[in-house]
């Protein structure tokens, strides 16, 4: 997961400089904290997966050879630390 703002625009594909970063990270923070009390990396998890493109979601699952999205996403997982 993130770390700071810096690390999450990043790895997001934000300029860290646009207004419009500031203000998704914000979301991201507000959607992380209404899911407590799951762990950050369900919380990472389940936002992940809610943002994701049916294309994607069935990207990932046919990766993870599942049909659950904890699958796909220990599969997104393992493929981003390759």
């Amino acid at each position: 997961m993130p770390a700071s703002f810096a690390q999450w625009a990043e790895h997001y594909g934000y300029d860290p400089n646009s207004e419009d970063a500031e203000v998704d990270y914000q979301r991201y923070l507000d959607e992380l904290a209404a899911l407590e009390p799951v762990s950050r990396d369900e919380a990472e998890a389940m936002l992940w997966w809610n943002r994701l493109t049916p294309a994607d979601r069935r990207y990932w699952l046919d990766r993870a050879g599942s049909a659950r999205p904890a699958d796909a996403w220990q599969a997104y997982q393992q493929e981003a630390q390759a």
